[in-house]
């Protein structure tokens, strides 16, 4: 399929996906999120792809919502859209491993777009933040409650209520990303990561992602349940058994 707003490029088990509007930073549209839901779909039935990088062209990794497009719809009309599903649970629920490469900007929207990802990677140029208040706005996609959870409350508190962006330095220091690069380290040191959980058990990275997902919503009791069951139905695996006789064979 031929995307308009997005570059795709898949090899060796990892899609890479570039948001394509750089003379917009990137900024999402209608047009852009109906394309990315699209675009979510495809690459989850895909069985030839096990792990998503999620970029920007350009120097923005991706500015938020494009506040300059008009909404044609009513208020109910949209509220009714939201909940029967928006792009962000579309991506929240995806089950493959997904990796953010933050290149640049990452504000409102954009910035729900990383938290949903499951590990976010950023050059030294990316400068992230929530910057709606500033506009009269929340940002209404849910990323602000996986914020919370992902850095605390009182640090997600500050990023939301002052609006503040901060610089890549700063968003590892309290946990919002895992590693800074140098803008040209960013996409291959993305593609190795990449390239490493793509060579993982399809099974283990859906069932791990599962539970780091189950985590964040069932009591403790109810999540050590399920992490039992799961653990239990993984080693009916193949992968499980080729993992027990590998380990064998190592410890010889």
């Amino acid at each position: 399929m031929d995307w308009t707003r997005f570059a795709v490029r898949q090899e060796e088990g990892v899609a890479y996906v570039w948001l394509n509007r750089p003379d917009k930073l990137n900024a999402l549209d209608g047009s852009m999120l109906k394309e990315f839901r699209t675009l979510l779909d495809q690459l989850q039935h895909d069985p030839a792809v096990r792990v998503v990088v999620l970029s920007g062209k350009g120097r923005a990794f991706c500015a938020g919502r494009d506040l300059k497009e008009k909404n044609p719809l009513s208020i109910i009309e949209g509220v009714t859209e939201n909940l029967q599903g928006t792009w962000g649970t579309a991506l929240y629920n995806f089950t493959k491993p997904v990796i953010a490469a933050i290149n640049g900007i990452c504000l409102g929207a954009g910035l729900d777009m990383a938290l949903f990802s499951d590990i976010r990677l950023a050059s030294r140029e990316a400068v992230l933040g929530y910057t709606e208040v500033d506009y009269g706005m929340v940002v209404g996609t849910g990323g602000i409650q996986a914020l919370s959870r992902v850095v605390g409350a009182g640090e997600a508190a500050h990023l939301v209520l002052t609006g503040a962006r901060i610089a890549a330095e700063r968003a590892k220091e309290i946990g919002l990303v895992t590693a800074v690069y140098e803008p040209e380290e960013l996409l291959p040191e993305t593609e190795k990561l990449a390239a490493a959980l793509a060579r993982k058990s399809p099974w283990a990275m859906v069932y791990a992602k599962q539970i780091l997902r189950q985590g964040w919503e069932l009591t403790r009791e109810a999540s050590m349940r399920h992490d039992a069951y799961v653990s239990a139905l993984l080693r009916t695996t193949p992968e499980r058994q080729e993992g027990i006789a590998s380990f064998k064979k190592e410890g010889q």
